[in-house]
């Protein structure tokens, strides 16, 4: 297996790239949220389905796939690729919104194992606990810079 992308995040700060911090971290936060149980998933969404996710989360994994310049193995962005296509052909009865029912269909089972499976892939349990702190500090670097974007401005 090769190099987790975790084990960069240090030397991306040093380099001042931040974007790429950035990155990660929204991939991962975005990740958490897939591999909570049902109950947790429940109680995280703030509205309707079709909202939340797909702004919190789908955006997250797209805008990964489509920025991200660093190393990434094939793995990785097909486990990557494979959430986002589990999640668009989710049939009409996972989306339903039926209170304590919201994520309990085998869809929603099968994208916790592959969130939990890219993280782990991701290397994300050896710097998640730095994460919040590191990333308010990139945007911190980047906006001090003029060089900061948010999500909806095309993800940097």
């Amino acid at each position: 297996m090769s190099e987790k992308i975790a084990s960069n995040i240090w030397t991306w700060y040093g380099q001042d790239e931040y974007r790429c911090i950035i990155l990660v971290g929204e991939l991962c936060s975005a990740l958490e949220f897939l591999a909570l149980e049902a109950a947790a998933q429940e109680r995280e969404i703030s509205c309707c389905l079709e909202c939340s996710f797909d702004d919190d989360v789908t955006q997250y994994i797209d805008a990964f796939l489509r920025v991200y310049a660093g190393p990434l193995t094939p793995e990785l962005r097909q486990g990557l690729e494979a959430l986002q296509a589990r999640y668009y052909h989710l049939s009409d009865a996972a989306l339903l919104y039926r209170e304590g029912e919201r994520f309990t269909q085998e869809e929603w089972q099968a994208m916790r194992v592959g969130a939990r499976h890219a993280l782990d892939m991701i290397g994300w349990d050896d710097v998640k606990e730095h994460m919040g702190s590191l990333t308010d500090d990139c945007h911190a670097q980047l906006k001090k810079r003029g060089g900061l974007k948010t999500q909806n401005d095309d993800h940097f």
